[in-house]
């Protein structure tokens, strides 16, 4: 028995409840499918196929299905021939990167909450595993491992769906050689959720590494950074401890990660102090200057404020002065500008202290993110150094990003995350569905159309510049228009009155009362609230705020603000708006260029109970995922595709004609001739293999992998064939070689061998059918053999022998004797001896010595 027969998992995995691969279910509308995924949720089995996309459903407990045998059970096998797991997907983007010789990527998509994130390092746990090995290779490795915990401490938390739910977007590139032997890699992370940093949801936390440096930091750190409990402070009070999560413990997992990415304890001990920094500016408050009506306002606690300076090494005068005014710029006559310090009331200097908060965290993790790449370069180069590749390189990438969100309240971040999802939806649209079909007809293969919902009308509605404007570009015109005129509340006004102008008649768009609009994206309808929509979207941090940050006397803060400040520069700054769209274009044209696998991660409910689905919750989830498409599209589709050159260089050993000669017609016709030998031994129908002009097409998996079964079988053919020549010639030698010292051994002791001991290396079946009795002794030689548990077949060597006896104990029928003849001989009939004879066999395993009893 196999170590992976042992797995309790593996054991129900081959006698499922439901189907493995719901391309073969016999409903396949929503209800079926949902129906489907409750029976192996129920009986722990969370990964389903459709087709090469994988469905997972996420548990809410910890299943033991992720340890090394379970990884070494997936390793170099066909997805068709193993249960659906995470592993299964993550080989085959592995293998197919290193035969295809092709960059690959993982999307990974789903809700927030549905299990994003553990798909994602459960994929870089498998190639770590099974990938090559040396010094340069095994830290790369444990860097891009270890970068998990550290960007989850600065870039995930507990919201009212996921207790560790990830607030920015990464694409994390792994690249390998042609062998697959890690070579590095690079994360590119994308839209961090700064809002949360000042205003953490009711009932949600701030990020982890807030909480962690509160429990978690040594008496000493806690004292030189001034710091208290996590309910002293407004950015951390309002959700504190979390079910199963022990902030101290993960604050050490936190810094031995930094460690592992090569952070130096000086440059620890900065990051955290900016966290720290982040924690007392929160607790900065203003108030009026003067009284209720005055338009200036002033620190209402210097001590937080004297706090920050002094752990910063900020000017204290300076950086409340700036807090508390803004210089505003306006066109005097003869195109003069004269610049005005404008006083700011107690709300706006707040939104100052949060814009600098939210500034500094957003920079440092962006630093942090660098700080991995520019280790894993530098473990790249030595990885490189060990390795004989000739300079190519491939990569798979892993795309996480936080999934599709519909709050009660959504703003401005909601509508740029849901607009990353439709982008990533209609990715999938076109390489799955759309794609597949163009394909068929572009090769001139028999199709049913299918019809489905193109979501790129809804792309269009958000990010359009012409004809008509979309919602991003129009807040962009929005806030530079009104740049220097009105306050947060007339700049949200605008923008709605001029979407709805533009907007009013697009079939996926909708008022929503005189603050909000409606988008139907494919998700769903989502009302978004235009509250603070351009203040999120300007989302730039005023220059003389930049300048003062610069000046500070801690390093890191300075560092983290390279800029060259103009402050005359008076062009717009770059919107997030502007961001996000660039950002997501550099996306998908990276996910285009490469083969594509999809994950789609399902939240079965949302009181994240274990083994439950909400029936409404699940089926909603598995419409807009787009599912019931995806199996008809596989139904109706083609498994398998392939060049007919791939082809012929793959299979051309299953064909006389095109193996072991070479083939001197066109790639097309060695196709034929392939598939016209194989289908003998398969019984391929016409439909189950068709011609394109370009490629060949295989209707069904199982029909592909007989071919590669059918190939495997060759091959290992040729293996044996040149295995036995080895073994011949290896014995051969060896035994010359023996022979030649025995012959020295008995030649230096002047002794001569005996006759009989003369090699004979003879081995067969030297029993005569025709001879009288043999029928009989075969028969009997064979229970013998079975009667001691070994196989008549496995004879090597069969014949007869002779030795003297004594007549009386042989009967005269006896066929082992001679004829049936007692023949005497020499002295040995004046003592009654005669010759015997007796059936010598020998097996693979034994020799037998046989004769019939008297």
């Amino acid at each position: 028995r196999r170590d992976s027969d042992a797995l309790p998992w593996l054991i129900r995995a081959r006698d499922p409840p439901g189907v493995d691969d719901m391309v073969l279910l016999t409903n396949a509308q929503v209800n079926g499918i949902t129906a489907n995924l409750k029976q192996r949720l129920e009986a722990d089995l969370i990964y389903t196929f459709i087709g090469q996309v994988l469905v997972v459903v996420n548990p809410y407990k910890w299943l033991s299905i992720y340890d090394e045998k379970s990884m070494h059970y997936y390793e170099r096998k066909q997805r068709i021939d193993v249960p659906p797991h995470i592993f299964a997907t993550a080989e085959e983007a592995y293998r197919t990167m290193i035969q295809e010789e092709d960059n690959q990527c993982v999307i990974i998509s789903g809700e927030s909450g549905a299990g994003k994130t553990e798909a994602s390092k459960q994929i870089q746990n498998y190639i770590a595993a099974i990938s090559g090995g040396g010094e340069g290779v095994d830290k790369v490795k444990k860097i891009f491992l270890q970068s998990n915990p550290l960007l989850e401490a600065f870039g995930n938390a507990k919201t009212l769906r996921n207790n560790n739910s990830s607030r920015f977007g990464k694409y994390f590139e792994l690249r390998f050689d042609r062998v697959g032997t890690p070579q590095g890699g690079v994360i590119t992370n994308y839209l961090l959720e700064k809002s949360r940093i000042v205003r953490p949801g009711k009932g949600e936390r701030n990020f982890h590494i807030f909480y962690q440096l509160l429990a978690g930091a040594p008496a000493k750190v806690r004292k030189a950074f001034r710091l208290q409990g996590p309910e002293s402070y407004r950015l951390t009070a309002g959700c504190i401890a979390v079910d199963g999560v022990n902030d101290a413990e993960e604050f050490n997992e936190t810094v031995k990660a930094m460690k592992a990415v090569t952070m130096k304890s000086k440059e620890i001990e900065a990051t955290l102090k900016m966290a720290a920094a982040v924690l007392h500016m929160g607790k900065i408050s203003f108030e009026p200057d003067g009284g209720a009506n005055s338009e200036g306002s002033v620190v209402s606690d210097s001590n937080a404020l004297r706090t920050v300076c002094e752990l910063v090494s900020l000017d204290e005068a300076a950086f409340v002065h700036a807090l508390c005014h803004r210089q505003l710029h306006t066109m005097a006559p003869g195109g003069k500008v004269e610049t005005y310090e404008v006083p700011l009331n107690p709300t706006q200097a707040a939104a100052a202290r949060d814009a600098v908060s939210k500034t500094i965290y957003s920079r440092l993790f962006d630093y942090l993110v660098l700080r991995v790449n520019n280790a894993l370069d530098a473990a790249g180069d030595r990885a490189a150094g060990e390795s004989t590749n000739d300079g190519e390189s491939y990569t798979v990438g892993i795309l996480d990003i936080y999934g599709f969100e519909i709050f009660k309240q959504n703003g401005f971040e909601q509508l740029c995350i849901n607009y990353v999802n439709e982008k990533l939806q209609q990715i999938f649209i076109q390489l799955t569905l759309k794609a597949e079909q163009e394909e068929y007809q572009d090769e001139g293969i028999e199709w049913k159309p299918i019809p489905f919902f193109n979501n790129k009308v809804v792309c269009e509605l958000i990010e359009n510049k012409r004809p008509k404007p979309g919602v991003l570009p129009i807040l962009d015109d929005v806030c530079k228009t009104m740049h220097a005129r009105g306050g947060a509340e007339g700049l949200d006004g605008k923008f709605i009155e001029t979407i709805s102008q533009h907007a009013s008649s697009h079939p996926h768009y909708q008022t929503a009362g005189q603050r909000g609009f409606i988008i139907k994206h494919y998700a769903g309808d989502v009302e978004y609230s235009c509250q603070g929509f351009g203040d999120a979207n300007r989302d730039a941090l005023r220059p003389d705020l930049i300048v003062i940050l610069q000046n500070a006397g801690e390093k890191m803060l300075s560092h983290l603000f390279p800029e060259v400040i103009d402050l005359d520069d008076k062009r717009a700054p770059i919107t997030a708006g502007g961001t996000i769209r660039s950002q997501c274009s550099k996306l998908v044209a990276a996910l285009m260029d490469c083969t594509p696998h999809y994950v789609r991660c399902l939240k079965p409910n949302e009181e994240k109970r274990a083994g439950v689905i909400d029936q409404q919750r699940t089926q909603h989830q598995v419409q807009y995922l787009g599912l019931p498409e995806n199996i008809r599209v596989r139904r109706a589709g083609f498994a398998y595709r392939a060049e007919y050159h791939r082809f012929l260089e793959r299979f051309s050993i299953l064909s006389r004609e095109t193996w072991p000669g070479p083939w001197t017609g066109s790639d097309r016709d060695g196709a034929r001739a392939i598939v016209k030998s194989a289908a003998k031994k398969l019984g391929l129908k016409k439909e189950d293999v068709q011609f394109g002009r370009t490629k060949l097409f295989v209707r069904q998996p199982e029909s592909f992998f007989a071919l590669e079964r059918m190939r495997e079988k060759a091959v290992g053919g040729l293996v044996v064939c040149i295995q036995k020549a080895w073994r011949r010639f290896s014995s051969r030698r060896h035994f010359i070689v023996l022979q030649n010292a025995t012959a020295k051994l008995y030649a230096s002791q002047g002794k001569a061998r005996c006759r009989a001991s003369i090699y004979r290396p003879y081995l067969g079946d030297y029993l005569h059918d025709d001879d009288p009795g043999e029928a009989e002794v075969r028969e009997a030689l064979g229970v013998v053999l079975e009667y001691y548990g070994d196989d008549p077949s496995q004879i090597v060597y069969l014949d007869d022998v002779q030795r003297l006896a004594k007549a009386e104990l042989n009967p005269p029928d006896d066929p082992l004797v001679s004829g049936g003849v007692q023949t005497p001989i020499g002295r040995g009939a004046e003592s009654g001896l005669v010759w015997r004879r007796q059936l010598f066999a020998v097996t693979r395993s034994c020799i037998y010595l046989l004769e019939r009893s008297p």
